[in-house]
């Protein structure tokens, strides 16, 4: 299984379509959103059907309420935990809200706000940011996990040309 982890789109809907692009061609299961998409308009253009399951977490740039978000995204409020192929996977978008996480032990943890791509150990625990998809005073990046493998892979928008992809 595959997942694909974003934040900080901060509604750049072109890296959006690269990135949508990039899933459909390499069948991305997952899709973890850690926050910062900007705009409802820009979470709906996330397509349904092309993920079997996509969990969200609200950054400080989200701009809508948790009423608005349609029922095939499940959303996590600030923060939270899922579990998928035995992985306990923490969400969330601000760093301070990783210490409330960890007490749940999970294996991984995702969050955003920072715009860096970021790798860090908390005990048993990868801590990562997966940069800003929308390419906010950085390059545009974001994270693919496959799940056989230990940590996920980044990945920046301006290589995918790069035939490795």
């Amino acid at each position: 299984m595959k997942v694909a982890i974003i934040s900080d789109l901060h509604d750049n809907i072109p890296y959006l379509d690269i990135f949508l692009s990039f899933c459909k061609q390499h069948k991305i299961n997952k899709l973890l959103i850690t926050g910062d998409v900007g705009s409802l308009e820009t979470l709906l253009q996330i397509p349904e059907a092309l993920f079997k399951k996509i969990y969200f977490v609200f950054g400080n740039a989200d701009n809508f309420s948790p009423a608005d978000i349609p029922p095939y995204i499940i959303s996590l409020g600030e923060s939270g935990i899922i579990k998928f192929e035995n992985k306990h996977i923490g969400l969330c978008h601000e760093p301070e809200k990783i210490a409330g996480l960890l007490k749940d032990k999970p294996d991984i943890i995702f969050y955003g706000h920072t715009h860096k791509p970021w790798v860090n150990v908390e005990g048993k625990t990868l801590i990562i940011n997966p940069g800003t998809l929308g390419g906010v005073f950085t390059a545009s990046t974001f994270a693919v996990w496959d799940l056989a493998r230990p940590a996920p892979e980044l990945i920046r928008t301006d290589e995918l040309d790069n035939p490795k992809y």
